[in-house]
Parts: structure tokens; sequence; C-alpha cells
């Protein structure tokens, strides 16, 4: 076997790896990540689709109860003021969206950070 001035150093030639080389693996790397990124800001998107009309459905259910519980004390006499549920749930539904947002907003930024070191 002939052995290069490399091997000649206790170094495999093989070992190498060209800067060119390196920079696609590492580009290769981050398409990879972007992505599976994507993909799952794909399905975190879907997931806070579906929870969002769930969350809506639930929500008119409780205000259509609501309604019928202040008709029923109405004709009972028995109106009487309280913390609506229906606000806690439109404050949860607000946060979570605002969450949503934050996700996406950070999704954008690091796909802008990825085509930037693309370049």
């Amino acid at each position: 076997m002939t052995r290069s001035p490399i091997q000649g150093n206790n170094i495999d030639y093989r070992d190498y790896k060209s800067p060119t080389l390196l920079a696609s693996t590492s580009i290769d790397r981050l398409t990879d990540k972007l992505h599976r990124l994507e993909n799952e800001r794909s399905s975190l998107t879907l997931q806070v689709q579906v929870l969002t009309e769930q969350l809506e459905l639930q929500r008119d259910t409780i205000n259509e109860f609501e309604r019928q519980k202040l008709s029923i004390l109405k004709k009972n006499g028995m109106v009487h003021r309280q913390p609506s549920f229906t606000t806690r749930v439109s404050t949860s539904f607000f946060l979570l969206f605002a969450e949503h947002t934050n996700f996406e907003d950070n999704t954008s930024l690091t796909q802008n950070i990825y085509l930037a070191n693309k370049s």
C-alpha cells in the first residue's frame, strides 16, 4: 500500500475533510434541521387550529348554558353578579393565541438566521 505524505505524519488522509466538504455537511445538517422545524411548525399550527376550534365550541356551549342559567335565575328572582367562566376561558384562549404567535415569530426568526447564514 502506498503511503501519502499525510499518512507518513500519522494522519490518515481519509480523516481529512476539506473546508468545502465541512461547509456542505453543515449546510445539509442545517437544511435537515430546518425541514424538521418546518414540519414541527406545521404540526403545531394544525394542533392549535384544532384546539382553537374545540375551545370556540366549548365557549359557545358555556355561553348558552350561562344564558339558560341566567334566564332561570331571573325567573326565580335570584340574579346576582359573579365572574363569568366565559371570561376565564376567553382569557385562556387569548393567552394560547399569544403563545402561538410567539412560536411563529421565533420560527420566522430562526428561518431568517438560517437563510442569512446560508448565503
